[in-house]
């Protein structure tokens, strides 16, 4: 709508030029060839008329043109204003965008001179704006890699898109920062490398949590090794972690045990029983915890365990963490007091029916003492004599019986009172 406006302006203005120059042409014809003033305007020749009218037309062609030319002009110059706010506005953007940007920024341009800086960088280096710019970078930043080939800027130049390396900096407050640098080309408008672009990620807190980490694991391992228990992490049928007491309980090597299916270790006849507990703990069901188990050790040997595990992820899959007692004596124990108890109870029978021989020998004595008048003494007491070592044989068979009684129950007993529970 504006240049339409415009354009009747200049449509008026040309009729205006055309007026002005056919009363200023009169005039001359008037003044200067005698001519009447309004014989010369109002009635021109052919010659005349046409030559007016092509003028005019002319200066009014020439007037639309160039209206033409000066809004095109004032539309680029608006263009232009505009392109460069918004070069402005993003140059602002980018610029907020590198001064509060989480990693340390600076770009350096080929002679090692720093060109500019965010103050991530700056804060990192301990270094000023004013004390960074146009200074060396290996002398606000300095580290390993300066002067050597490993040097960002040397590798981009000397033909590199992309440069990432760790490495510990220094800035001018001494503070020593481990850093992950990647560097880029800088370019120039024409594309040819001017610098550097390098990004610094300070690493100290995750270096500060792997060394908690290591201390961590450490100190773990420690406990897990020295403990009395034997503790394993089973996980796709194999050992994936053994302690030292694992191995002393087997017998075998941690070579050994953590390259050989675990299931080769378990005796034949608790394979199945073993192989359920392990896919109930895996599925995550429930299960008697703990329970008792059998192995064999390397030098053959029947090792019993008590098996007490959980369900743990082990580098980001399902395993059982397995804490095995050995309770191979307790076991023997147990057997033994069995067997005692058997014993005692035989032993026991032994000593009914040995009661009931020593009442025959005691029956015939009363007897014998009851009809001491009808027999004389030596009749009476050879049958005492007889029967008194009757009732000492089975006295001393009941001896006999009840040492190996207390030789049988002896083990428990001490067992029983070394080991209170």
């Amino acid at each position: 709508m504006r240049t339409k406006v415009n354009r009747t302006r200049v449509i008026w203005s040309g009729i205006l030029l055309v007026i002005l120059y056919l009363v200023f042409e009169s005039l001359i014809h008037a003044l200067i060839l005698d001519e009447g003033f309004h014989q010369v305007i109002l009635t021109p020749g052919v010659h005349e008329g046409w030559h007016r009218l092509a003028l005019a037309c002319l200066l009014f062609i020439f007037g639309i043109y160039a209206q033409y030319n000066i809004n095109k002009l004032q539309e680029a110059k608006k263009k232009v204003k505009s392109a460069y706010s918004e070069l402005d506005k993003t140059n602002k953007e980018l610029e907020q965008i590198f001064q509060t940007a989480a990693d340390g920024m600076r770009i350096v341009d080929k002679d090692f001179n720093i060109l500019r800086i965010n103050k991530t960088l700056l804060k990192m280096s301990g270094a000023s704006k004013n004390e960074a710019i146009n200074q060396k970078c290996y002398e606000t930043f300095k580290g390993d890699f300066c002067f050597t080939n490993k040097c960002p800027l040397k590798q981009i130049l000397n033909g590199n898109e992309y440069v990432e390396l760790e490495v510990e900096k220094e800035g001018k407050n001494g503070r020593k920062i481990p850093c992950l640098v990647t560097a880029t080309p800088f370019r120039d408008g024409d594309g040819k490398i001017i610098g550097i672009v390098e990004d610094f990620k300070d690493l100290s807190i995750l270096k500060n949590a792997e060394k908690a980490l290591k201390e961590s694991e450490k100190e773990y391992r420690t406990v897990v090794e020295n403990a009395s228990e034997g503790i394993v992490v089973t996980q796709d049928g194999m050992l994936k972690f053994v302690n030292d007491a694992a191995s002393k309980i087997s017998g075998y090597s941690k070579e050994e045990l953590l390259s050989t299916p675990f299931m080769e270790f378990v005796h034949p006849e608790d394979r199945e029983l073993v192989k359920e507990h392990h896919r109930k703990r895996i599925k995550g069901e429930e299960g008697p915890i703990p329970y008792k188990m059998r192995v064999v050790s390397k030098k053959g040997d029947i090792i019993w365990l008590r098996n007490n595990g959980v369900l743990i992820d082990w580098e980001g899959k399902p395993a059982t963490l397995n804490f095995l007692t050995d309770i191979t004596e307790q076991k023997k124990a147990e057997e033994n007091s069995k067997t005692a108890i058997e014993q005692l109870v035989d032993n026991l029978k032994q000593f009914d029916k040995s009661a009931d021989r020593l009442r025959n020998p005691l029956a015939i004595i009363t007897s014998a003492l009851e009809l001491k008048e009808m027999y004389d003494t030596n009749h009476i007491l050879n049958i005492v004599d007889e029967q008194t070592k009757r009732i000492e044989k089975e006295l001393d068979k009941l001896r006999e019986e009840e040492i190996k009684t207390y030789e049988l129950v002896k083990p428990t007993l001490e067992s029983k009172y070394q080991n209170p529970r």
